[in-house]
């Protein structure tokens, strides 16, 4: 990290801390979403836990936590253009219908038509017909959408099939 974006993350601290010697979690937080970095909450609660003391953290320790989250983002993008290079087989930059239902079949995955179609209609927003790398990481970085777990009352689950059956009894269980 240059001495700028250094500089740049203290004069935030300063700023959004109202120039105390500590901040907050939350302050954390807005300074390094505030110098163009995107943690997750998850990410700034991690970060915080390990340079925090008593609650608090210091500019120090917000510059030595951004390096490493830089490091870690950098490791990131390296992983996802070489997962992006697996499926651009004509190293073009963009993935082609063909490309993704090749490398899906080599995958063990039968996969018909339609269901490309519609992973290709979702992946690529402006509508060229091939994914670019900025669309592939759209899609892989998405917020997963997770439904919230449903308990099955006692009274009902005499109606469940043997393998729902299963499947509850082993969640319980665990």
């Amino acid at each position: 990290m240059d001495e700028t974006k250094k500089g740049d993350i203290i004069e935030a601290f300063g700023i959004h801390g109202n120039n105390a010697p500590t901040v907050d979690k939350h302050i954390f937080g807005i300074v390094l979403r505030s110098v163009g970095m995107n943690p997750t909450n998850d990410e700034i609660a991690d970060m915080f836990q390990k340079g925090s003391k008593g609650g608090m953290i210091d500019a120090t320790t917000c510059v030595a936590m951004a390096i490493g989250f830089l490091a870690k983002s950098k490791d990131n993008d390296k992983e996802l253009r070489e997962a992006f290079a697996v499926f651009d087989k004509e190293k073009e930059g963009k993935i082609s219908a063909a490309e993704l239902r090749q490398v899906i079949s080599n995958l063990g995955e039968k996969v018909d038509e339609d269901e490309i179609e519609d992973m290709m209609k979702e992946a690529d927003r402006d509508g060229s017909g091939t994914i670019d790398y900025a669309e592939f990481v759209n899609v892989l970085m998405r917020p997963v959408k997770i439904p919230p777990r449903v308990d099955i009352p006692e009274h009902l689950k005499p109606f469940m099939t043997d393998a729902k059956k299963k499947k509850e009894d082993n969640s319980v269980s665990a």
